[in-house]
């Protein structure tokens, strides 16, 4: 996963949050106060829906079957997280943690501006 550039605007701030995250998921560090296998992340080394290695060279194709558990999963596909590992990104974009959670400032302050 490649850093945004932060020059690039507000959608690029945000994938770069969520690669931040991801990529600390996939390094097992704690998570707004919790770790990934407690969360439910089984899977962080394929996709739940895909093709090629790991369900991960490929996008979840049309008519293709999905895993059953999908919040087992962090990734979707080659491209997209799953919902569950979305929820986490979403929560601390809205409320950061941190400092470098979000630049300038986080979601539910940008609300209060």
């Amino acid at each position: 996963m490649q850093e945004v550039p932060e020059k690039k605007g507000p959608t690029a701030i945000i994938l770069s949050l969520r690669n931040k995250v991801l990529r600390q998921i996939l390094k097992e560090k704690t998570i707004i106060g919790i770790r990934p296998k407690l969360e439910g992340f089984r899977v962080t080394n394929a996709g739940c829906c895909g093709v090629g290695r790991n369900n991960g060279q490929v996008t979840c194709l049309p008519l293709q079957t999905p895993c059953r558990n999908r919040n087992a999963f962090l990734f979707w596909d080659a491209f997209h997280p799953t919902e569950a590992a979305n929820t986490i990104i979403g929560r601390r974009a809205y409320n950061a943690h941190s400092a470098s959670d979000a630049y300038p400032v986080d979601i539910n302050r940008l609300a209060q501006i």
